[in-house]
């Protein structure tokens, strides 16, 4: 109410919006509207209602995001509490700025206003659920550069018990500044930083560095993720540093023993389960006891049998490396709420999970939760999810609460690594981009020794939360803030052009576009994809497409159809350059039976087809 008087007194228009969970429409009473959180639909719905009444907003303060926060997540199941901030927060967020650009708003303000995500004095309670809102503040403005964000984070101690909050809220609003994280505590700015620790010398003994206990001769060692490549690295180092007794639990197990030599001689066989044979393999030659379990991380009977596994075959579980994660990829403009809680559910689900089945064991030394850096940097475009997940775990990690465990937790936030399996990631990307990542990866990448000795070095520390990067921190998070949908979509000089390749053989037979739309579609799409034709009946995403192009190409139609309200979306509900003219101008799209072009038996179109199924599962 106060903020309101105050946007009101300013001159503003001040317009409302109320959750309800059970809204199945939005509804509006006067200058409120009342919504289901996180339904994109029922936003572009309430949205397009302020438009059509001239209103569409240039500022949105956000403030569902301080829902309980007078007994913050200690009241509460975890994985409740987790659900309720991805609701009211993330999911609603995401929504939000799909919507607006949805329907042509291309200039706003977001205000993020919460409450116990921010250590500023590290003492207060944290709600590291709501940190997950980390992951649209810091990426929204990298997929939509016309809109500034920012989290302005309440002491979450008294935020109804005196109007001082209230006031500085309102002072913050007021002010002009571009912090893109600020926690108010008492009249006070607090603004995050990062100081260096200096680094171990790398010929020091491993167990000294990590510091007295941090590695037990002959413990016995839980890595999740531990087929992967950073989690067999890790665990072929505790094998070698300290003849550790490992438990390497993720969601792919291994062939039979049995088989092992058969599927290393063969080349036929896939590179990646033999990659887990022989990195498996060359951690049991160094004479260390290794047990494989098979499960999902995010599974809460999964976790307890990975743990219970661990007791039963080694009598004890001194630490937990949790390496699982999976990447984010794709706009948020195109994602699924499955898909972003796909990326969530390792690092967040995964960590309570952990951190519930681990008060079973009686002599714990430590829990290492295997960060980002995107947590701070957002990541770049695609990566809403995996910054919010980060985010989560550098939270869940500094919660002062975490003193009451009888293990230390310890978050590491990890900057890029030298082997990196999500190649996956630059799909969309121009292919000189793509070479340049490569190589900037080899460049300045982390190698598994230097990532080592890190993990030993933040172990030595009393912190909760370290950083491990090989740039200046500060310029990388400054250059991290350039890296836009924009920057990485700018249209190249006429001689740069995508080079066309001939249209790939596909399950459906060409089809030749008819008509003014369908042929401007298919060469939009074409020039997009470096293709010297496409069919009226052509799926975007069979050719190739993925998020990151259809932005761009759902600009380049707006801009040549003259379309003012075309959703991202609109690929998945019209995939074909048919079905999307017919989606744009009905009227001049006449429905005919496609002539299709001669040639092609149904045993090519049908390998054609998985292979199309392929790359968009890659993708």
């Amino acid at each position: 109410r106060r903020l309101a008087e105050a946007l009101l007194a300013a001159g503003g228009t001040v317009r409302f919006a109320r959750p309800d969970d059970q809204a199945t429409e939005p509804r509006w009473d006067g200058d409120t509207a009342t919504l289901r959180p996180g339904d994109a639909d029922q936003l572009r719905a309430v949205l397009r209602h302020t438009r059509d009444l001239g209103e569409l907003p240039d500022r949105v303060v956000h403030l569902w995001s301080l829902a309980d926060h007078t007994d913050g997540d200690q009241a509460h199941d975890p994985a409740d509490a987790v659900d309720t901030a991805l609701t009211l927060g993330l999911h609603t967020l995401v929504g939000l700025a799909a919507a607006l650009r949805d329907l042509g708003s291309t200039s706003w303000a977001l205000d993020v206003v919460t409450s116990g995500v921010c250590s500023a004095t590290g003492t207060e309670a944290l709600r590291p659920a709501w940190s997950t809102l980390t992951g649209p503040v810091r990426v929204i403005p990298l997929e939509y550069p016309g809109v500034t964000c920012r989290l302005v984070d309440l002491d979450p101690a008294g935020t109804t018990a005196s109007p001082r909050p209230a006031t500085d809220l309102i002072a913050e609003l007021a002010a002009d500044r571009t912090d893109p994280v600020v926690a108010l505590r008492g009249g006070r700015r607090w603004l995050p930083d990062h100081d260096r620790i200096t680094p171990a010398q790398p010929d020091s003994d491993a167990r000294t560095t990590a510091g007295e206990g941090a590695l037990r001769e002959r413990g016995v060692y839980l890595v999740t993720g531990g087929l992967g490549g950073i989690g067999l690295a890790m665990a072929e180092h505790l094998a070698t540093t300290c003849q550790a007794r490992l438990v390497l639990f993720g969601r792919t197990g291994l062939p039979p023993r049995d088989t092992w030599d058969d599927i290393l001689a063969d080349p036929r066989a896939g590179e990646e389960v033999r990659r887990r044979v022989a990195g498996v393999r060359r951690v049991e030659d160094t004479g260390a006891e290794v047990l494989v379990v098979t499960g999902d991380v995010s599974t809460p009977e999964d976790t307890d049998r990975a743990v219970r596994a661990a007791l039963d075959r080694f009598g004890a579980l001194h630490g937990v490396l949790h390496a699982a994660g999976v990447p984010g990829i794709g706009l948020m403009q195109f994602k699924t709420r499955a898909e972003m809680d796909r990326v969530l559910a390792p690092k967040v689900a995964g960590t309570l999970a952990l951190t519930r089945a681990l008060r079973a064991v009686p002599d714990l030394d430590f829990l290492v939760l295997f960060s980002s850096i995107t947590a701070t940097t957002g990541g770049g475009p695609g990566q809403v999810d995996y910054c919010a997940a980060n985010a989560f775990l550098d939270a869940h990690a500094r919660d002062p609460r975490r003193a009451g465990d009888p293990w230390r937790t310890l978050s590491v936030g990890w900057g890029e690594w030298r082997w990196n399996a999500w190649e996956a990631g630059l799909a969309g990307y121009d292919s000189a981009l793509q070479d340049y990542f490569r190589a900037n990866r080899a460049r300045l990448g982390i190698d598994f020794e230097a990532g080592w000795r890190s993990l030993l070095r933040a172990l030595a520390t009393d912190q909760p939360h370290a950083v491990v990067n090989t740039q200046d921190f500060a310029t990388l998070v400054h250059a991290s803030s350039q890296f836009t949908v924009d920057a990485v979509t700018a249209p190249r000089p006429t001689d740069q052009r995508t080079p066309r390749h001939p249209r790939p053989d596909l399950v459906t037979p060409y089809v030749a576009p008819t008509g003014d739309v369908e042929t401007a579609i298919a060469e939009v799409w074409a020039e997009a994809l470096g293709l010297d034709r496409v069919g009226s009946q052509d799926g975007f995403f069979d050719l190739g497409g993925n998020s990151l192009v259809g932005i761009k190409v759902l600009a380049d139609i707006r801009r040549r159809l003259d379309v003012d309200d075309l959703a991202p979306h609109v690929l998945y509900q019209a995939p074909t350059v048919g079905a999307l003219a017919q989606l744009i101008a009905p009227a001049q799209v006449p429905t005919a039976t496609p002539v299709a072009e001669p040639g092609g038996d149904r045993g090519q179109r049908r390998r054609a087809g998985l292979r199309a199924a392929q790359r968009r599962k890659n993708a």
